[in-house]
């Protein structure tokens, strides 16, 4: 089917042409119009064209989420590129040996140093261990002002 576009009916080809002025134009469009408005040509299209297309650009490999043995051999060859220079071959050998997203596969995993930069109340709650809420009594700072007070003055 013919896309509306290329209709200069329904493009606003013809009214531009006619309302502007340009009379030549305008000749032009009705000049190239069919007299049986019905008879309209059919273009075929070829959807398979674009399939077939798409189809050769879905050949990448699958990047792992966590790495395997094979992995580790695969970052050494990539290594060794990159010690002897050749930067276009350790270019393409990761592009067809991916490395892996991440070192575990856990999402509920946190770094050393993420637990090691908390506070002491988090980290253990994170080692499971059940601790009862703290409890603050906002009453008792006024006998600690006082007992520092106390030992200031001694």
């Amino acid at each position: 089917m013919q896309s509306i576009h290329l209709d200069f009916e329904y493009n606003g080809s013809l009214n531009k042409a006619a309302s502007q002025g340009h009379g030549a134009a305008f000749a032009l469009l009705l000049a190239m119009l069919q007299e049986n408005q019905l008879d309209r040509p059919q273009l075929a299209e070829r959807p398979a064209d674009n399939e077939q297309k798409q189809a050769l650009f879905d050949k990448a490999p699958d990047i792992p989420l966590k790495p395997e043995p094979q992995h580790w051999e695969f970052e050494a060859r990539h290594a060794d590129y990159i010690h002897q220079q050749q930067l276009v071959s350790a270019r393409l050998w990761h592009c067809l040996h991916p490395a892996p997203l991440s070192v575990f596969n856990d999402s509920k995993r946190l770094d050393d140093e993420i637990i090691e930069n908390t506070s002491w109340y988090c980290r253990e709650k994170l080692k499971g261990r059940n601790l009862q809420p703290l409890q603050v009594d906002e009453t008792g700072l006024l006998d600690v002002i006082e007992k520092a007070r106390d030992y200031q003055a001694a």
